[in-house]
C-alpha cells in the first residue's frame, strides 16, 4: 500500500499520483517528513528559466544607461587591451609602427568591446591586393594595409549558401562570405553591379565607404571576434554568435540596481516626523479636515522660522527613524554577485579595497590575470595573427628578414610588480645569464642585447644566429 494513500484526489489513478508526488530512486527523499516529494517538499518546485534573450537594444541600453554594465564591458577591454601583445623579434618595434599608421590597437580593442558586449564583431581590413572585398586575398600582392572597419554582430549576415560545405574543409560550416549592413536610415538591400562593385572598391581602400548600402565581403579580409562560447544549438539559435558577456550577470545586475532603488527610498524616508493630535479623528470624521492640514502647516512655518515647535499641551510630537542596521551586509553581499557572475574581483569591478583578516585581494587578482589571458588566447589571438601576417606581407614593409621566419604572439603580463619584486627578478634572471654565458650556451652580447637593447628591461632572450654561425666556423677551424 502507498503512504499517504487517503490523499490521493479521486479523480487520479495511484501511478499517475506517485509519478507527482513520490521522489524517484536517484534522490534523497523521505516519506515521513516529505523530504524529496513534490507536493510536500518546497525545493522539489525550483526549476531552472529559459534564457532571458536580450536584443540588441537591450544590450545598447544596458551598456549606455547602467553604469554597473558599462563597467563591466570596459573593464574586460581595458584588460584585454590595454598592454597590447608584443611579437619575438619585433625589438625595433617594426610592427607597432605599421599597425599605429591605420590605428591598429586602437580597432582591435572596438572589436573586443564589442564582441564582449554583443557577442561577436568583426573588423573588415582594407587590403590593397588588387582583388575585389567579395574575392580571397591575394597575399602575394599585398600592397597596403589600410584601415580597418569595426561592425558589432547585429550588422553582419550571411545565409547557408555563404558557408564552407567541404567537411574536409578546415573551415567547414563557417561562413565564406559575410554581408554588412551598415547603419543607414535604410537598410534595404540595393543590387550590386560591375560599375557599384568597382566604385565600393575605390572608396573602402580609401577609408570612406560609409552607410550608403550593404557590401558583401570575403571571410580572409574579416578578423572575426566572437564574445562567450555557447553550445552549436545555442549558436544557431542566435544567428552564428556567441552570448553576450552581460547575458550571465543579467539578473545579479538587475537585483542589485532594484536593491540599490529600496536603498534610496529608505534614505528618503529615513527620518519621519509623527504629530499626535487630540480627536483628529473626530475632526476627519466631521469634515473638518482642512483644520488638520492648517495645524500641520502652522507647527511646520514655526520649526523653519523659530526652529522650535508650537504646540498645545495636550498634542505630541516626535520622530520616527527607519532601521538601516545589516543592509551594508546585504548590499555587500549583492555585490559579490555581480562580482562573482562577471568574474571580475570586486577590487576591480568597485574599487573596493578586500575586507577580512589578511585580506589583500591578491589571489583574487591572479585569478582574474589568468581569466584575461584566457580570454585574449579564446577571443583575440587568431584574429591578430591573421593581421599581423598580413602586415608583415605586405610590400612595402620591413618584415622580409628571416629574425620574423618563426613570430610568435605574446600578451603582456597585467601585473604590475613591485620595486622590490622588480629587483629581485633582475637578480635572479643575472644569476640565469651568468650561468648560461659561463657554459657557452650564450654570448655575452645577446644577453646585453636581449635585457636592455630595447625601451625597457626585458626578461625575453633573443638568439642572435650570426653570432652563432660565427662561433661554429671558429670552432671547426
Amino acid at each position: 500500500m502507498w503512504p499517504f494513500k487517503k490523499n490521493i484526489p479521486n479523480n487520479q489513478s495511484q501511478s499517475s499520483f506517485s509519478s507527482r508526488y513520490f521522489p524517484r530512486n536517484d534522490s534523497w527523499s523521505n516519506f515521513l517528513t516529505g523530504l524529496g516529494m513534490a507536493g510536500y517538499d518546497k525545493r522539489m518546485a525550483t526549476q531552472i528559466q529559459p534564457v532571458t534573450q536580450l536584443t540588441e537594444d537591450d544590450l545598447n541600453n544596458l551598456y549606455r544607461g547602467e553604469g554597473l554594465a558599462w563597467r563591466i564591458i570596459d573593464v574586460l577591454t581595458e584588460d584585454m587591451t590595454r598592454k597590447h601583445f608584443t611579437i619575438t623579434g619585433d625589438t625595433d618595434k617594426l610592427l607597432e609602427k605599421e599597425l599605429r599608421k591605420f590605428k591598429g590597437f586602437r580597432k582591435i580593442s572596438e572589436c573586443v568591446r564589442w564582441a564582449l558586449l554583443h557577442g561577436g564583431s568583426i573588423g573588415v581590413v582594407g587590403i590593397d591586393d588588387g582583388n575585389f572585398l567579395d574575392e580571397p586575398v591575394n597575399e602575394s600582392n599585398i600592397n597596403a594595409i589600410t584601415h580597418i572597419h569595426v561592425y558589432d554582430r547585429w550588422r553582419i549576415h550571411w545565409t547557408s549558401s555563404d558557408l564552407y560545405k567541404d567537411p574536409e574543409n578546415p573551415k567547414y560550416g563557417t561562413p565564406e562570405f559575410y554581408t554588412i549592413y551598415p547603419v543607414t536610415e535604410s537598410n534595404q538591400p540595393h543590387p550590386a553591379t560591375t560599375s557599384k562593385k568597382q566604385s565600393l572598391r575605390e572608396q573602402y581602400y580609401k577609408g570612406q565607404i560609409s552607410g550608403i548600402q550593404e557590401f558583401r565581403v570575403h571571410e580572409t579580409r574579416v578578423l572575426r571576434f566572437d564574445g562567450k562560447l555557447i553550445s552549436d544549438k545555442d549558436r544557431l539559435r542566435n544567428n552564428g554568435w556567441n552570448d553576450s558577456y552581460l547575458l550571465g550577470v543579467y539578473e545579479r545586475l538587475k537585483g542589485l540596481g532594484e536593491s540599490y532603488y529600496g536603498l534610496e527610498v529608505i534614505i528618503s524616508e529615513f527620518m519621519q516626523g509623527v504629530l499626535s493630535i487630540q480627536g483628529l479623528a473626530n475632526m476627519i470624521a466631521g469634515g473638518q479636515e482642512q483644520l488638520a492640514i492648517k495645524r500641520l502647516n502652522m507647527i511646520d512655518q514655526t520649526r523653519h522660522i523659530l526652529n522650535t515647535l508650537l504646540m498645545d499641551s495636550e498634542e505630541e510630537y516626535k520622530r520616527d527613524f527607519a532601521n538601516v542596521s545589516g543592509l551594508s551586509d546585504v548590499m555587500h553581499t549583492l555585490m559579490l554577485g555581480v562580482s562573482s557572475s562577471s568574474g571580475i574581483p570586486v577590487t576591480r569591478l568597485f574599487g573596493q579595497s578586500p575586507a577580512g583578516l589578511n585580506a589583500t585581494g591578491e589571489s583574487d587578482m591572479t585569478m582574474y590575470y589568468d581569466k584575461i589571458i584566457s580570454m585574449q588566447t579564446n577571443i583575440m589571438q587568431e584574429p591578430v595573427e591573421t593581421l599581423i601576417r598580413y602586415v608583415m606581407l605586405s610590400k612595402p614593409s620591413s618584415f622580409s628578414s628571416d629574425i620574423f621566419a618563426d613570430w610568435e604572439l605574446k600578451f603582456q603580463e597585467l601585473k604590475e610588480l613591485t620595486e622590490k619584486e622588480k629587483a629581485e627578478l633582475r637578480k635572479t634572471q643575472a644569476e640565469t645569464d651568468s650561468t648560461y654565458i659561463s657554459s657557452g650556451v650564450l654570448d655575452p652580447e645577446e644577453v646585453a642585447l636581449s635585457r636592455f637593447g630595447g625601451e625597457t628591461y626585458s626578461t625575453e632572450t633573443v638568439i642572435d644566429k650570426n653570432i652563432k654561425r660565427g662561433l661554429n666556423s671558429e670552432d671547426e677551424e
